[in-house]
């Protein structure tokens, strides 16, 4: 822990080609400011790290509290007889709503597009004492469990995200086997609203499972079939002092409102600005939202740079954050250790690998889920391409991520009696 700095924000970083090194210029929360040398800089900001607030007018106005989920309030705030207003319908909306439906006096959530969410019947529940013991006592057992549940997704639903030219079911599902799933999800969302049949046409989608990120229901759609909870399908175009008013029309009041409108994962590394090779800089190559990195790691011009959980990285079929990040972390050791053993002081990624990389990513996408005709998710940039989601299996990541080859690479600074053929 002596080595982790908390309270600091990286404003820049600039590769200095003489020294081989980069600098970091940090500050931090009393404003001081500092710089940092390194002979590598590994970035690890993530995505889900910048609320995205909607530009409405007069939000100013509002006489409430109006917050972020993800800046919720950490003494809490008071919902005993208020009237909230949620706008938004995405994961942190299914926590939010189901939590505090029963307190407040109405709940009005504005959603632009219906979900999909599969069940999740285990939520909330305490593990069994069995199972307990056979964690605890059973070798390989806690491993076993691990695998088995991550099985339920993963690559075991990939066949479900391909586009199947010759199926008739277009519209509606992509695949028999994507179809399957929308049969049973349907099923599941219709008894879950049990009488409150007439929520049907706003809360089943119309594009097929996968199509967005698949959520995990924790009562979402028995929280909508509830009397004083109101969804309405649109989007807040105004805010006013008592409330919002929605594309219709329509205002709805509140006392409080909750904006579940999730962040700006496709500006990968705003607002830190990276500067690399002969003063170029990571978000001009980038086109802002258009990232692009071999093996979402490594991007041309950038000695010596890592970026964990880059572009393309992020799995829709389900797979470990962390597990991407292991895997990461574990072909850039590979990458070190090598470059290192001949002596190299720069490491940088061939344009020809990274391009070729990065068409096969979208020569992938153009058969899935993602870019079906209709399907509009936070995983694209403004022109439409995918640039969050990985389009490979999992096991296939894995693989291509086992052992970096110094072939691919460019090395400066090394023994040319060890390089022989690497470079």
């Amino acid at each position: 822990m002596r080595s982790i700095r908390f309270g600091l924000e990286v404003t820049q970083a600039r590769f200095d080609e003489a020294s081989s090194e980069w600098t970091a210029q940090v500050i931090s929360e009393a404003g001081e400011e500092e710089t940092l040398r390194a002979a590598i800089l590994i970035s690890g900001v993530g995505a889900f790290n910048k609320p995205r607030l909607p530009d409405i007018p007069g939000l100013e106005t509002f006489e409430g509290p109006s917050f972020h989920t993800a800046r919720y309030p950490d003494e809490g705030v008071s919902l005993e007889g208020r009237n909230v207003v949620l706008i938004g319908n995405g994961a942190s909306a299914m926590q939010v709503a189901p939590a505090i439906a029963d307190t407040v006096a109405s709940l009005t959530i504005v959603q632009r597009t219906p979900q999909w969410a599969a069940p999740f019947p285990k939520f909330g529940k305490s593990i069994p004492e069995p199972l307990r013991r056979l964690l605890d006592a059973v070798p390989l057992y806690r491993l076993w469990y691990r695998i088995r549940l991550s099985w339920a997704f993963n690559d075991k639903l990939y066949e479900a995200l391909q586009q199947d030219p010759a199926w008739a079911g277009h519209g509606r599902s992509i695949n028999p086997v994507n179809d399957a799933h929308r049969k049973g999800l349907e099923a599941y969302i219709t008894a879950e609203l049990g009488t409150a049949t007439h929520l049907l046409p706003q809360v089943l989608p119309d594009y097929p499972p996968f199509g967005k990120r698949m959520l995990l229901d924790n009562g979402w759609f028995r929280t909508l079939a509830k009397e004083n909870v109101t969804l309405v399908t649109g989007s807040v175009v105004e805010a006013l002092p008592n409330g919002v008013r929605t594309q219709d029309g329509t205002v709805h009041n509140a006392d409080l409102l909750i904006w579940a409108t999730g962040f700006d994962v496709v500006n990968l590394l705003a607002p830190m600005r990276v500067v690399g090779k002969g003063g170029r800089e990571l978000h001009k190559d980038w086109k802002g939202d258009d990232a692009r990195a071999y093996l979402g790691t490594v991007v041309p011009g950038y000695p010596n740079f890592f970026c964990l959980y880059g572009p393309n990285t992020q799995f829709g079929h389900g797979g470990s954050l962390i597990t991407v990040l292991e895997r990461q972390m574990h072909y850039v050791m590979s990458l070190i250790r090598q470059a290192l053993s001949v002596s190299a002081v720069q490491v940088e990624v061939r344009e020809d690998v990274h391009d070729a990389y990065n068409a096969q990513v979208d020569a992938t996408h153009a058969g899935m889920v993602w870019t079906y005709p209709g399907v509009e998710t936070y995983y694209k940039n403004s022109k439409g391409r995918v640039v969050v989601n990985n389009p490979f299996r999992i096991i296939d990541f894995w693989t291509m991520t086992e052992a970096a080859d110094l072939s691919e690479y460019r090395l400066s600074g090394c023994n040319p009696l060890l390089t022989a053929g690497a470079a």
